[in-house]
């Protein structure tokens, strides 16, 4: 028989649970966001905007940084958008200048 303490204790945990998935959503993004920021074989549109929402997090690292405005100033100049694409670039070298060339 299923205790009220039992009931208490599975609901405390589903909680932790989704909090704990919510934290992770919130400040690393979810795998489909990073996998389809750094995949070649995703359309361009869905690479900016992956990389684009990756972009807006807080906590992200320079070299994170640097390495998703590269693909996304990528995504940009595949679609024709070079002033986006540049404008990333830019972005890039103030982020890391000593290492915006790789």
């Amino acid at each position: 028989m299923i205790t009220v303490r039992r009931i208490a204790l599975l609901i405390l945990v589903a909680t932790l649970s989704l909090s704990f998935y919510i934290f992770l959503q919130k400040n690393y993004g979810t795998q489909a966001q990073i996998a389809a920021c750094f995949d070649d074989d995703v359309a361009a549109r869905d690479v900016i905007k992956a990389c684009s929402g990756l972009i807006k997090r807080d906590g992200v690292s320079d070299n994170n940084m640097h390495l998703l405005l590269k693909e996304r100033a990528l995504a940009y100049y595949d679609l024709d958008e070079h002033e986006k694409a540049f404008a990333d670039i830019d972005q890039v070298v103030q982020v890391q200048p000593e290492n915006h060339i790789t």
